[in-house]
């Protein structure tokens, strides 16, 4: 057991200090390199003094902000789409827009490689759902498992299929 907790005397980047030596980061999820860019630290600047600290909460209580609007504005603009929701905290969206899809007869089909797994499950239980994996970052693999799905579900006149996979894998 450590005597003394580790403390944290910079941003964080691909290396940071930590209790007065420099270190190699594993363990921050920088894909972007957003950490410590000046117009990024200049906006939350301004929206810490507007808002605070976040809005900490769910989304028809009180964890919806003017700028989540515009914000969802801009992005179906930008996706030329109907619709689009943000949420204030990321993890969430795992387990709460699958089982708002995905209902009982549909089937869902999920890259086995999913880092958030054990989120991911929670979603993919909580929908009812039909649940197939594909081998990871295979598009042959997921080709194949559609197909098969389609060849067995053929008397089915509205068979809903939804394919899951992360973005960024870590």
């Amino acid at each position: 057991m450590l005597s003394e907790h580790p403390v944290l005397e910079r941003a964080v980047g691909p290396h940071t200090t930590i209790s007065g030596k420099e270190v190699v980061n594993f363990a921050s999820a920088n894909y972007l390199k957003f950490v410590g860019h000046d117009k990024l630290l200049e906006s939350c600047n301004f929206v810490l003094e507007k808002y605070g600290v976040g809005s900490c909460g769910p989304r028809g209580f009180y964890g919806t902000i003017d700028f989540h609007l515009d914000c969802e504005f801009r992005i179906t603009k930008f996706l030329g789409t109907h619709d689009s929701i943000l949420y204030s905290y990321g993890l969430s969206t795992l387990f709460n827009t699958i089982p708002c899809f995905c209902k009982k007869d549909n089937i869902i089909v999920v890259d086995e490689g999913v880092h958030w797994g054990i989120l991911i499950q929670k979603g993919l239980y909580l929908s009812r759902s039909t649940i197939v994996y594909f081998k990871h970052n295979d598009m042959e693999s997921l080709e194949r498992t559609l197909e098969k799905i389609t060849a067995q579900n053929k008397r089915v006149k509205k068979l809903r299929r939804y394919v899951v996979v992360e973005f960024v894998y870590q």
